[in-house]
């Protein structure tokens, strides 16, 4: 039991600074070129992450803090995938571990980001 806490521990914080150094940090140079450029929304390149957000809840990218919002985002990939990597090395069998992660993948994304996108909606509407 130690173990799989230590091994979620590890690949979570591993996962977290990969996800920020390669995916939230290009998306923070995205930003700034917009400032720069001063592009319309709708030209601007967003995580696919986001765009379920804004399409599913309908958030308005403009009244959030967009920097935290990839910071949440890359919180909750870091633990959807350290969590699958735990379910399924309690599994031996390669392929049984393979048919868990095909199984376990989307319906663990679909649940995290549904709970991003509520705390996101009732922000909102507490700030109109």
């Amino acid at each position: 039991m130690l173990e799989l806490l230590l091994l979620f521990c590890i690949s979570f914080v591993i996962i977290f600074i990969l996800y920020e150094f390669f995916i939230v940090r290009k998306y923070y140079r995205y930003e700034e070129k917009k400032v720069k450029k001063k592009k319309k929304l709708k030209e601007y390149k967003y995580p696919v992450e986001v765009l379920f957000l804004i399409n599913r809840y309908d958030l308005d990218v403009k009244k959030i803090n967009y920097k935290k919002l990839l910071h949440i985002i890359s919180l909750v990939s870091s633990f959807d995938i350290s969590l699958i990597l735990i379910i399924v090395s309690l599994v031996n069998n390669f392929y049984y571990k393979l048919i868990m992660i095909a199984i376990l993948v989307v319906p663990t994304i679909f649940i995290s980001y549904s709970f991003v996108g509520k705390l996101y909606k009732k922000k909102g509407d507490k700030n109109e």
